[in-house]
């Protein structure tokens, strides 16, 4: 720890150093993300975390979830859970983020 202070300080008096120009400026907020703003929603309580909806939903289909997604669809949060089942068939099921209730099953195909 001693060896990256020394070095730390250097760094960051080293614009100083050089020239005595500041530091550039922290680039510019980016806009949020669907996560940003579905964790937020969540915190809120405005839609169910998709810990409390995961279990369900691959219980339901006899599988595993492989890859979740979440976005507004028309104003709705909607969960978008691929689903590995046992049986090695995939599904592509949307599940409402706020009821918890499934609005489409898809099953993949290749």
């Amino acid at each position: 720890m001693c060896k990256t202070v020394p070095l730390l300080a250097f760094v960051l008096l080293f614009p100083l150093a050089a020239g005595g120009q500041e530091p550039a400026p922290p680039p510019p907020a980016q806009a949020p993300t669907d996560f940003d703003r579905a964790l937020d929603a969540v915190r809120r309580g405005e839609i169910r975390p998709l810990a409390e909806i995961l279990p369900e939903v691959e219980r339901r289909f006899g599988g595993r979830a492989i890859e979740t997604e979440i976005e507004t669809d028309h104003g709705r949060w909607v969960y978008e859970v691929e689903i590995l089942g046992s049986d090695g068939r995939l599904f592509e099921v949307d599940v409402d983020a706020v009821t918890g209730e499934i609005i489409d099953v898809e099953q993949e195909v290749d």
